[in-house]
């Protein structure tokens, strides 16, 4: 499948029409896992879907092979990405409804329940994380500060550092394998 996959993006990337047709075909069920996997809501799938389309169709534009990922790697990342933040929007406008006549959104009628406690307790994880991300190797704290804090994507990362995307993706992977042993001995 993969080889498949390969030469339908090489003979896509010429402009063949035929072989993105057939690429989108192929890759329609991992459009539909990437939305079951990475989206909660059950409106709008269609829509989805051809974001999904289009995100290949994009993908067959900007894939680099000197990324030294396979081209079905890159897709998967993108989707996943794409879902995601589309999960994200989804979840965040849901709050912002607007509700009756009046100039009332939904987050306006939840009860603002003040809770010290947690705001503290919250403030120091958010402290500790810190410290913990100050701690991990310079390359890892600045992949994971990069990812996380000024969302950036892993190929624009990869372009920053001059190093491959799996090497990225490794490095993100390895700082975070770190965070979570850290968090895990503290909360245990």
């Amino acid at each position: 499948m993969s080889e498949r996959i390969t030469r339908l993006f090489y003979e896509a990337a010429n402009n063949s029409m035929e072989s993105k047709e057939e690429l989108l075909k192929d890759l329609y069920p991992l459009i539909v896992s990437s939305i079951s996997k990475y989206y909660k809501g059950d409106e709008d799938f269609e829509d989805l879907v051809q974001e999904g389309k289009i995100m290949i169709l994009d993908c067959i534009r900007t894939f680099d092979d000197k990324l030294n990922v396979p081209f079905l790697g890159y897709v998967k990342s993108k989707l996943k990405y794409l879902y995601l933040s589309s999960e994200k929007r989804r979840i965040q406008g849901s709050l912002n409804l607007k509700v009756g006549d009046e100039d009332l959104e939904l987050m306006d009628l939840i009860p603002g329940n003040v809770d010290i406690e947690g705001d503290i307790l919250r403030s120091e994880e958010i402290t500790y994380l810190k410290e913990c991300i100050g701690k991990l190797p310079k390359r890892q704290n600045e992949i994971i500060t990069d990812f996380y804090f000024r969302e950036m994507s892993i190929e624009k990362i990869s372009k920053k550092y001059n190093l491959t995307y799996r090497t990225i993706l490794n490095t993100k992977s390895n700082g975070l394998s770190y965070l979570r042993r850290e968090l895990k001995r503290i909360y245990d």
